[in-house]
């Protein structure tokens, strides 16, 4: 398996639509990973109105706050993928929000992943192995 940052990011977000909650979390995790100095990126998310919004953002028009920001970070010198997950493959990031106390900090970089993820990150890599051929 290749070179693998796991972040564990959370924030209160007080009153928000899902989409804007789906949003933030790409938000900072592109955030994240640049400042990681990651070059290839591949976000799932498994909210597919997020990912349209950012696909078929243009330039002026009018849309959420947080999408031209969005677009600016994917548009830096990088190489990234998005890619929807359904919410039934996205056990990796519900468990890890179990992890998590809302008193923690708002962002925790694993350096290895805590021992309960290891089997599942395994699986996901052998599920897509098989899948990518």
């Amino acid at each position: 398996m290749g070179s693998v940052a796991l972040i564990d990011w959370r924030r209160k977000l007080g009153i928000c639509s899902v989409i804007e909650s789906e949003l933030w979390g790409i938000y900072e995790g592109l955030l994240a990973a640049w400042s990681l100095g990651l070059t290839h990126l591949i976000v799932e998310v498994d909210n597919s109105d997020a990912i349209n919004l950012i696909r078929q953002y243009k330039m002026g028009e009018a849309t959420l706050a947080l999408v031209p920001h969005i677009v600016s970070l994917i548009n830096r010198n990088w190489s990234i993928e998005l890619s929807h997950v359904l919410r039934e493959g996205n056990i990796l990031a519900d468990c890890m929000a179990k992890f998590s106390h809302w008193d923690d900090l708002l962002c925790h970089r694993f350096l290895s992943p805590p021992d309960l993820l290891v089997s599942m990150l395994e699986k996901d890599y052998h599920d897509s192995s098989i899948e990518g051929g």
